[in-house]
Formats: structure tokens, sequence, C-alpha cells
């Protein structure tokens, strides 16, 4: 991608007065590549198991959906029973107001988790 990361360094332990030879300098440049093309190869591999994480939270979202659209349907039907709903204790509302709230919030994860994915 043309950004320097830094410098290949090869230590030798004999001096050379008169610079490398033309051979020594082209297995340095292929030792170069081979590190640049190592990093690069690690970099894709990185990224690719990053979008699988994305794409199996996405799937598992899309997947819990399902029970907790079942779930929502039921609570609402409980507040919406006027005969059931007045004849419960304010204690017992408290609990179906929470598991409603509770229930949103979880919606609102899984779609967020979808959207990231798209």
């Amino acid at each position: 991608e043309g950004y320097k990361l830094g410098t290949l360094c090869i230590i030798d332990i004999e001096p050379r007065p008169d610079g490398l030879s033309l051979m020594e300098k082209q297995n340095l440049r292929e030792l170069a590549a081979l590190a640049v093309e190592t990093m690069v190869t690690r970099r894709r591999e990185r990224e690719r198991g990053s979008d699988e994480k994305a794409r199996l939270i996405a799937c598992t979202a899309h997947d819990l959906l399902t029970p907790l659209t079942g779930i929502q349907l039921n609570l609402s039907l409980l507040t919406e029973d006027d005969k059931l709903w007045t004849s419960i204790e304010d204690h017992q509302k408290d609990l179906v107001q929470t598991a409603i709230s509770c229930s949103d919030m979880m919606a609102k994860i899984c779609h967020r988790a979808i959207a990231t994915f798209r």
C-alpha cells in the first residue's frame, strides 16, 4: 500500500567495507518482500476473522428475534387484557413492565447487530 512501516535490519558478524554485492542486495530485497507479504497475509486473515465474527453475531441476533417477538407479543397481550390487568397486583404489573422494557432493549440490540453487519 506504499506506507513505510519501518526498516528491515540484518545483522552480520563480518564487516563489509565495500558494501553488499548485487546478489546480496537482491537477497535482502526478496527477504523484505517476504516480510511485507507475511504482514499483508496476516492482516487479511485478521480482517476475514473479524468479518466472520460480525456475521455470526448478526445471524445469532436474527435468530434471537423470532422468540423475542413471541415474548413481546405475549407481554402486550397481557397488558391489553383489561380483566387480567386489573386483577393482578401492582408488583406483578411492575414485573410485566420490566419484562417489556428488557425485551425492547434486547430487540434494539439485535437490530443494531444486524444493521452493523449489513
